[in-house]
């Protein structure tokens, strides 16, 4: 009698030791499952941001405006000291052979003297000669000419006479990247999309509206 009471409590011990196990600790492969379908569900969000990442750098921006900035309220000193008497002013392109030969931004030129209400003869001195050059710079930035620059060469200013040379910055090659997953771009676009050559001078309008075509 006692060996079959013996063996009955073994018997319901262990059944007992085995439900406490199944309830403790699930399967291992449930744990593992579960594990990766957190990792695999990582991998997918991480997956989506770094999608969405670099499709952003490829949208084209609303204002691609490019920075124009330029420098106001110039005013021309009254009187210098030493200063050139200054009774014709003149602008040419760089380089030229003849230095009265009419410049194709003249207009910038007229339009600085009425600016600075610079009436002739004026004496002209270091400081009176750099902002006349820098209002004529302003009127061709505003222009859109922004890689245009106006310089002064060596000349013999006692002639009264001063002219001032226009270097004109000219479109070189054109090349358009397109990283896309999906490239949109093709030679037809350029045909149809770019206001602009080779070699024409480079106006940051025309290329901001060529950049608004490819959009």
């Amino acid at each position: 009698m006692f060996v079959r009471y013996l063996h009955l409590y073994l018997f319901s011990a262990l059944l007992i030791y085995s439900h406490t196990g199944n309830t403790a600790s699930p399967p291992f492969k449930e744990t593992q499952l579960k594990r990766n379908i957190q990792i695999d569900s990582e991998i997918q969000q991480r997956h989506r941001q770094q999608t969405v990442q670099q499709e952003a750098q490829f949208i084209p921006q609303t204002d691609i405006r490019m920075d124009t900035r330029q420098e106001r309220n110039l005013q021309i000193p009254s009187a210098e000291s030493p200063c050139y008497l200054i009774h014709h002013l003149s602008l040419i392109d760089y380089p030229s052979e003849r230095l009265s030969q009419t410049e194709q931004f003249q207009w910038a030129l007229d339009k600085a003297v009425a600016d600075l209400q610079l009436r002739l003869p004026h004496c002209l001195g270091g400081e009176g000669l750099s902002i006349l050059m820098k209002q004529i710079q302003n009127n061709i930035i505003e222009k859109g000419y922004v890689t245009t620059r106006v310089v002064a060469q060596e000349q013999d200013l006692g002639s009264g006479n001063l002219v001032l040379s226009v270097i004109v910055g000219k479109i070189g090659n054109t090349v358009v990247m397109d990283n896309g997953r999906v490239p949109r771009f093709t030679p037809l676009h350029a045909l149809t999309a770019f206001t602009f050559e080779k070699g024409d001078i480079l106006n940051v309008r025309n290329i901001e509206q060529s950049l608004e075509n490819l959009k």
